[in-house]
């Protein structure tokens, strides 16, 4: 029973003689945000998804959203947090076409990336951005889809 609670990850249960029983669980530990349908989930390594009455507890995590994005989400995150200067500024993530992932970062800005080969689509913007991690407030959409070319649009300053 105690494994059909949905923030439970696994239960071990013991005797031990002659008269204990122990009885070991282990949780699930939230590491994102899932928007989906106008209603916020947590998400756990696993790709779980947990209902919470608080997620203002969880406002440190990532949002994402999108088709699939539950099931993709530790492996990209594994690959953000070798680039802790993109993490940091990361605002949320969209998952597209079960396929690929769009980030928006600070000011607005955001990120195209490529379907295969992300960690090398992270170097190349961890690169381009400045000392602080910080973009022009100018630019509106970095492609990163192409493996060899960047496509910087600026915004429209009519």
């Amino acid at each position: 029973k105690l494994e059909s609670i949905p923030w439970v990850k696994s239960v071990a249960v013991q005797r031990r003689l002659p008269d204990m029983i122990s009885i070991r669980i282990s949780e699930r530990i939230p590491i994102a945000i899932l928007q989906s349908k106008y209603k916020l989930y947590l998400v756990d390594v696993d790709g779980v998804v947990l209902e919470s009455d608080s997620i203002k507890d969880y406002c440190n995590l990532p949002i994402i959203v999108g088709d699939g994005a539950e099931t993709e989400i530790a492996d990209f995150l594994y690959q953000l947090d070798k680039f802790p200067k993109i993490r940091k500024q990361l605002i949320f993530a969209v998952r597209i076409g079960k396929r690929r992932w769009d980030i928006k970062i600070n000011k607005g800005v955001t990120v195209k990336l490529p379907e295969q080969n992300i960690r090398f689509a992270f170097k190349i913007l961890d690169e381009i951005s400045d000392s602080d991690g910080l973009f022009n407030e100018d630019i509106e959409i970095i492609d990163l889809r192409i493996h060899d070319r960047i496509t910087i649009n600026k915004k429209n300053l009519d």
